[in-house]
């Protein structure tokens, strides 16, 4: 199993973040935000991160990104192949470890994750 975070395991261009938050089901926690949506047809986990000025500046809202990314690489292998997800932070966001985004990510997450995949 790769722990990598290559383009393959990213949302990249804004039609699939549309299609993703048109269909995926929200979930907030304490810290963040997670649309999340089953789509079988697809072979791999892809996430996407959406911090928006709102948040606060750069620094903050690339803080997030990066604490989001290295959460979701640790855990991707829990997700079942085809899992389309987007974190957006909350306020409480900014005070979090990754290891808070971590357990979080995956409290809101596990109804999807019931069935792992095999890498």
């Amino acid at each position: 199993m790769s722990y990598s975070y290559s383009k393959d395991f990213r949302l990249k261009s804004s039609r699939q973040y549309q299609q993703v938050l048109e269909r995926a089901k929200g979930i907030r926690g304490k810290y963040i935000v997670v649309h999340a949506h089953l789509a079988p047809n697809y072979p791999v986990t892809k996430l996407g991160v959406v911090a928006s000025k709102k948040y606060g500046k750069a620094i903050a809202r690339n803080r997030f990104k990066r604490i989001s990314r290295e959460a979701f690489r640790k855990v991707r292998s829990t997700f079942p192949a085809g899992m389309q997800l987007i974190i957006r932070p909350r306020k409480l966001a900014l005070e979090a470890s990754m290891h808070n985004i971590l357990d979080e990510l995956l409290e809101l997450t596990k109804n999807f994750s019931e069935t792992p995949r095999e890498e």
